[in-house]
């Protein structure tokens, strides 16, 4: 339960800064924006089997992570990245995690910054506020319902986190509320408490998840 929530809140937080920060910068519509906007799509294009396989073969010892770190200098000596356990586990998914779904995120914020006009800034800026007074006092209000709606969904989505980590590190090395349910029903479907553990995890998260889902219903209603 500690290593869902800590997952969930603290990647949700990265993935939200990293995308509005895209968002932001690709709506500016400066040159190369729309070739930034394809790097940036690129994960989104490929499957969590894919997804799975291209960390794994970076994150072994002789893998293309190290490979680069070493050819930059960054590092002396391979990291054994496989060998995490508990919290370093956690960051490891959460990295992998980011790079795949923060585009997701990213287009829903995009959307809502189209939608604002630029009568709004332009207002703002003949009265005297800089760019940011201007980002902080009219931008953010009116993206608000965007950015909830982002949040809410990517933080229901964050719960249920346990494919990604069971492909890349295997069982037990990062043990999430699902990842454990996988666990007990597949691993060690013999014990006899085994499937009163999974139905436990099951039901906890199907509360988490349904909790995120009327909060997000809410949010919806009140945008409509």
């Amino acid at each position: 339960v500690m290593n869902t929530a800590f997952f969930a809140v603290v990647s949700v937080m990265i993935q939200f800064v990293i995308a509005l920060t895209l968002a932001v910068l690709l709506n500016r519509k400066f040159w190369g924006a729309k070739f930034l906007m394809f790097i940036a799509m690129i994960p989104m294009a490929i499957t969590p089997t894919a997804v799975a396989i291209l960390w794994k073969t970076g994150l072994i010892k002789d893998g293309w992570i190290n490979t680069v770190l070493m050819f930059l200098k960054i590092i002396k000596e391979p990291i054994v990245f496989m060998n995490a356990e508990e919290l370093a586990a956690v960051f490891l998914i959460i990295l992998i995690d980011t790079w795949t779904v923060t585009p997701s995120v990213m287009i829903i914020l995009s959307a809502g910054l189209q939608g604002i006009p630029k009568e709004l800034r332009e207002a703002a800026y003949t009265f005297g506020a800089n760019k940011w007074q201007t980002f902080v006092d009219i931008i953010l209000p009116i993206l608000k319902p965007s950015i909830i709606t982002a949040v809410i969904l990517r933080f229901i989505a964050a719960v249920q986190v346990w494919a990604i980590t069971v492909m890349v590190l295997g069982f037990s090395k990062a043990p999430f509320l699902v990842e454990r349910i996988a666990f007990y029903v597949d691993v060690v479907p013999g014990l006899p408490t085994s499937e009163k553990i999974a139905f436990t995890l099951s039901f906890t998260t199907t509360i988490i998840v349904l909790l995120g889902t009327v909060l997000y219903l809410k949010v919806a209603r009140k945008r409509a």
